[in-house]
Formats: structure tokens, sequence, C-alpha cells
């Protein structure tokens, strides 16, 4: 019977070793899930479906502030691409 508080903190240190295993592996996982996310974030924005509209908007700007330099009489306009 003399050994049971022995056994008992034997337990409870593994115990609190799993648990700290546990959550240190927790935070490795959501640490790579939002790395994960981030990539997929970055990867998205040199697609061209998500800047289909900003960059033609963009490449027209440009063109319309070359034309808008040499013609100041003309309106700008934006001209969308097909």
């Amino acid at each position: 019977m003399t050994f049971v508080p022995a056994y008992k903190t034997i337990f409870a240190r593994r115990e609190s070793l799993e648990s700290q295993r546990e959550q240190e592996w927790l935070a490795k996982e959501a640490d790579r899930k939002h790395r994960e996310h981030v990539h997929e974030l970055k990867h998205r924005r040199y697609t061209e479906s998500s800047l289909w509209v900003p960059s033609r908007f963009r490449k027209n700007r440009r063109d319309s502030n070359a034309s808008d330099s040499s013609d100041t009489d003309k309106t700008t306009t934006i001209r969308w691409a097909a």
C-alpha cells in the first residue's frame, strides 16, 4: 500500500507529458494549416481567375494614361477585354 502514491505521481506525470505532447502537436498542426492557407492565398493571388478584372483595369488605365498625356481633350474610357 505504500506504493500507491508513487504510482499516482508516475501516472499523473505520464498524463501531463502526454497532454503536453498533444498540445505541441496541435500547435504544430495549426501552424502547418496556417502556412498551407497562406501558400494557397499567395498562389490564388497570381492566378488569372481572382484578378481578372483588376489586371485588365490596371492595364487599360496605363494605356489610357499614355493616351491622355498626348490627348488632353479625350475622355478616359476603360476598355474591357472580350
